[in-house]
């Protein structure tokens, strides 16, 4: 359709982006990369980054490309493609492991792929072993959901009596909260302290010969059913 008389309209919004402004955006997603497992478009327009690298509150004041929603889902998917090209899952850890990023095997002791299915991954610093073993329990913990999909976490934890916090020593990351799984979970756990400490993991109530009482008193779990079968 061609329009000859005069116009009453504004002129359409420019759907270019800027190729500095382009730039700009790919390091605020960046640096916003711990949060790109859930980070979306609508997220980035109203980011707490975009005051610190363009000055403004929201993209749109920024240049009126910037308010298509497509766009920028594209530019993230685009961004995290480059950033983990195996994603953000078990395949995308496997990998990250595999390269040594950022010294991660210093954290992952195992990544454990069972016959029947069942995944786990065990996260504990060699210091964070050493200092569990001065606590006189440890609590196992997975009503807090932190990952996504079916993965859970299972968290051993201990009560810092002089700085009244709860400290975490091991993370475990499971797609199983069974009997089976939970047993897979305690024996990689015990056999990794052991690795790391070497010291064998000791409770001292069934150690008849231990005078000092050296060890952990008890293990405090949760009311979930597969710690209890």
């Amino acid at each position: 359709m061609v329009v000859k008389n005069t116009h009453s309209h504004p002129p359409s919004p420019p759907h270019r982006t800027p190729n500095h402004l382009q730039q700009d955006l790919k390091s605020l997603i960046e640096n916003s990369n711990d949060l790109l497992i859930d980070f979306i478009s609508r997220r980035l327009i109203s980011g707490p980054l975009i005051k610190a690298v363009f000055g403004d509150t929201v993209l749109a004041d920024v240049h009126a490309s910037m308010n298509n929603i497509g766009k920028l889902r594209n530019i993230i998917m685009r961004e995290q493609k480059l950033l983990h090209p195996y994603g953000q899952g078990i395949m995308g850890v496997v990998h990250a492991f595999n390269q040594n990023e950022s010294n991660l095997r210093d954290y992952i002791q195992r990544i454990i792929f069972m016959d029947d299915g069942h995944i786990m991954i065990l996260c504990v610093f060699k210091l964070q072993a050493e200092h569990m073993s001065k606590f006189k329990y440890f609590m196992v913990d997975m009503s807090y959901k932190r990952v996504f999909g079916e993965i859970d976490e299972l968290e051993f934890n201990a009560y810092d009596e002089n700085n009244n916090s709860v400290v975490t020593f091991c993370r475990i990351y499971s797609n199983g909260s069974n009997a089976k799984a939970y047993q897979y979970m305690f024996t990689a756990f015990f056999e990794v302290y052991e690795d790391l400490t070497v010291e064998k993991p000791t409770f001292y109530y069934f150690n008849s010969e231990n005078s000092e009482k050296k060890g952990w008193a008890a293990i405090i779990v949760d009311l979930d059913k597969g710690q209890a079968s």
